[in-house]
């Protein structure tokens, strides 16, 4: 075995362990209810134990992969901010704001993200400089990640305060 395919192993192995107690804390946190609420991060949850960690294992659908863990850690990170500033704790301060709010789960979301990008980055180069090249806003740069953040985060604001 490489030391690439070591690598890559333990970041698969990384992200599995990070996505799988996500899952469990947020299992523990908001069970699925009879009503429905609570099943689409159950069944994201699902495919970000199983079929991301899986696809980052083969290497044609890596980009794929990269592509889905980005946008679930996007949507994840949108809704967990919302559902914090709609549960806010009086009185609001520096504190309240970092520990009693969902942050703290939002940093461990984003361990997701820059694993997957560690990855990909790992299946993309074969020269050290690869990862820094072409434009900042374009695939697979990270701004191209910022932009898409901002957009779904209006769309998902604006969906919000037109659909109350």
């Amino acid at each position: 075995m490489t030391q690439k395919k070591n690598i890559q192993g333990l970041l698969i192995a990384a992200l599995f362990v990070v996505s799988l107690g996500g899952w469990l804390l947020h299992l523990r946190v908001h069970p699925p209810a009879p009503q429905g609420y609570g099943f689409v991060p159950f069944i994201v949850g699902l495919i970000s134990i199983i079929v991301i960690p899986a696809m980052f294992c083969f290497r044609r659908v890596v980009q794929y992969a990269y592509v889905l863990n980005g946008f679930a850690v996007i949507i994840g990170t949108i809704t967990m901010a919302h559902f914090a500033l709609a549960h806010l704790v009086s009185p609001v301060t520096p504190e309240s704001l970092i520990l009693r709010t969902t942050f703290p789960d939002i940093l461990m979301l984003l361990s997701k993200f820059f694993a997957g990008k560690a990855i990909f980055d790992l299946n993309r180069m074969s020269a050290p400089d690869a990862a820094h090249s072409g434009i900042f806003l374009r695939y697979p740069n990270l701004g191209w990640w910022l932009v898409h953040f901002i957009g779904a985060s209006a769309v998902y604001a604006a969906g919000h305060f037109l659909w109350r």
